[in-house]
């Protein structure tokens, strides 16, 4: 008798924390699978291009042998995905195996309006996952036979999320899939930039996480900020200046060009909603960099520098940041420092380029 997992859903698109319930799973219930069951049609929302979610869940678990897709609902005609004909499918199909259907755990709110709840409690064994301190006196535990099991899965990741750029936590492969295909939050990226600078922001995004994960630092935060570092660029400069003058007045005497850097980093935070202060901060230095400047910011400044659309060969300059984060970071300082000389560009007239100059290059 074989343990199997159903587990189903919109993976719209599949991030981090279904793959670790999935995992989990397979732990907890000494699985020999887990079912990725697609719903084609989802009651309870609108849920995105079905042939683009499959994509996804077939480039998130194509390194995983016991992870499997299920096209069965994609195949349905029917208007509504319903989970009793998938879950009486399965039980046909695996007529002597113990088989765990997993709902998260506040669709247990939600549970009696499912369509033939009850019957689907007899046929499988639900299985709701929360985290600690969860009310053990929900009626639908009891009144479904629900197993509840806690895990330490991080509750903020969500797919909502990832669709309006709040957030990355998923796999690079999705990450790219979203971007090459032009996918959820991309339309409204793209309102704020010209194409050239649009594709400048993915290569500086793409550079930006293979830094991060060579040094074993968080990438899709790297990621993001690198998708959102010139999101003001394009602004009109009179605008620019009027937010300067009312929340950044410090740095209004500044040139122009780096008023995008902390007019960036406020719509970052107000308008995707990005509160990781290490992604606002990097953005907010990625121009003229400051004296003390933290790890994220480092990435995004080297990578912004660098990034190979830049037009000049930075192969080498990107594989040592790849392999050593503060030796690679030095290099590139030297490198935009010599550029600076051989163009008359005196970085010393903005306080903040000069004092992270003097700061990291000491001696040089």
């Amino acid at each position: 008798m074989r343990n199997i997992v159903l587990f189903g859903g919109s993976f719209d698109p599949i991030h981090n924390g279904h793959l670790a319930i999935a995992k989990y799973s397979l732990k907890c219930f000494n699985a020999d699978k887990v079912i990725f069951i697609l719903a084609k049609n989802p009651r309870w929302k609108q849920a995105s291009d079905v042939k683009h979610r499959y994509e996804m869940l077939k480039l998130a678990l194509k390194n995983e042998p016991l992870f499997e897709i299920s096209d069965y609902e994609i195949k349905q005609n029917s208007p509504v995905s319903y989970s009793i004909d998938t879950v009486k499918y399965y039980r046909n199909l695996y007529k002597n195996d113990n088989l765990y259907f997993i709902i998260g755990f506040d669709q247990l709110d939600q549970l009696d309006e499912w369509h033939d709840i009850e019957e689907i409690s007899k046929l499988v064994k639900i299985v709701a996952f929360a985290r600690r301190g969860y009310p053990k006196n929900h009626e639908a535990i009891k009144k479904f036979n629900v197993k509840v099991i806690e895990t330490m899965v991080r509750a903020d990741i969500s797919s909502t999320k990832i669709r309006v750029l709040k957030s990355l936590d998923t796999t690079r492969e999705i990450i790219d899939y979203i971007i090459d295909n032009d996918l959820y939050f991309c339309k409204t990226l793209k309102a704020y930039l010209t194409p050239e600078r649009y594709l400048h922001s993915i290569s500086v995004a793409r550079t930006a996480y293979d830094i991060a994960k060579g040094n074993n630092i968080e990438p899709t935060n790297a990621y993001l900020a690198g998708l959102l570092h010139d999101v003001a660029k394009n602004m009109d400069k009179e605008e620019m200046r009027k937010y300067m003058e009312e929340l950044y007045p410090e740095y209004v005497n500044y040139p122009k060009f780096t008023y995008h850097q902390w007019i960036g980093s406020l719509i970052a935070s107000e308008y995707f909603s990005i509160t990781n202060q290490n992604i606002l901060d990097a953005i907010m230095y990625h121009t003229t960099g400051r004296k003390i400047m933290s790890t994220y910011d480092k990435i995004l400044y080297a990578s912004d520098k660098i990034e190979p659309l830049r037009g000049f060969d930075s192969t080498e300059l990107i594989a040592e940041c790849m392999e050593n984060l503060e030796r690679g970071w030095i290099s590139v300082l030297k490198s935009c420092k010599d550029f600076f000389n051989e163009n008359d560009i005196d970085y010393t007239q903005i306080p903040l380029s000069k004092q992270m100059y003097e700061n990291y290059l000491k001696g040089e």
